[in-house]
């Protein structure tokens, strides 16, 4: 299976994008200094984007003939702005986070890089770059999910654990910048953002009368996409590293009560996906009794 999927994988010497955040071959391994530069620079650029969609879009909006009982006018703006900008972020984090995956896998980094320890980059450049590319998606990722919990605040997205899910991760993201620590489990984590993209259609279309059908095919995609990426493919990622650590736990980088901590925390991650499913397989199956009415 990985020789197939390393056949779509992109080295991130031939990714623009990662050179924007800081990348570059031949350099030591990235740090918090680095993560400190993108972060912010993430967080206030999708912030502003947001609202710069907003009023863009606003005027055309408060047309459209919202669906019973939904968000119109002046708040469904706001949720198709949050929206769009929440596919453009994540059509570039989950993919890119998927290929750091498969770079970890193609250039064989070992355990004990995996896991953070500096000795085993050691005459390893290829690995430190890979290592590098997987932080730079990282600081992404911290700087997305500061905006998230800014924007929580600011009432444009609900749910309390919707916010906890993102201070856990955004907490992990944190402690992990600049350590090298579980990267591939990093992007193994950061690779469920592929599931999101049908998410935020799926979100926009609920609110607009004459988008039933792109909803109902967004939610079921978001149902598939959830279970391949959120349920197994991060679970695969979570149990292989945690074998890692088990295996050797002297090899990681961070003290053994703080890489227990953070690998209890990422397993809180996988087990809130996990109490996630039901209520979204009962929503899909409301849509789908609703499209049979209609019919």
């Amino acid at each position: 299976m990985w020789e197939f999927l390393s056949s779509f994988r992109v080295h991130p010497s031939n990714d623009p994008i990662m050179g924007l955040l800081g990348w570059e071959a031949g350099r030591g391994l990235m740090g918090c200094d680095d993560m400190l530069k993108v972060a912010p620079f993430v967080a206030l650029t999708l912030f502003i984007a947001v609202h710069v969609t907003y009023f863009l879009v606003r005027p055309a909006v408060r047309t459209w003939e919202a669906a019973p009982g939904k968000l119109s006018g002046d708040d469904l703006a706001k949720e198709v702005a949050f929206g769009v900008v929440g596919i453009m972020i994540h059509c570039y984090m989950g993919p890119a986070a998927f290929n750091g995956v498969l770079n970890s896998n193609a250039y064989g980094l070992s355990h004990n890089a995996l896991l953070g320890h500096p000795d085993a980059f050691e005459g390893h450049q290829e690995w430190i770059d890979i290592s590098n590319a997987n932080s730079c998606v990282g600081f992404v990722f911290t700087g997305y999910a500061f905006y998230i919990t800014v924007m929580w605040c600011l009432g444009w997205e609900h749910g309390k654990d919707k916010i906890a899910h993102h201070i856990v991760f955004l907490s992990l993201a944190l402690l992990l910048s600049g350590t090298n620590t579980f990267s591939e489990l990093a992007v193994y984590a950061m690779s469920m953002e592929l599931s999101t993209i049908p998410l935020n259609v799926n979100h926009i279309t609920a609110h607009i009368k004459s988008a039933r059908k792109l909803h109902l095919a967004s939610g079921l995609l978001f149902i598939i996409s959830f279970v391949c990426v959120r349920i197994f493919f991060f679970g695969y990622g979570l149990a292989r590293n945690i074998g890692y650590f088990v295996e050797d736990p002297t090899k990681c980088h961070l003290p053994f009560p703080v890489a227990v901590t953070v690998l209890v925390a990422f397993s809180g991650g996988w087990l809130l996906q996990v109490y996630w499913l039901k209520p979204i397989i009962q929503k899909i199956k409301e849509v789908v009794g609703e499209k049979k009415k209609d019919e």
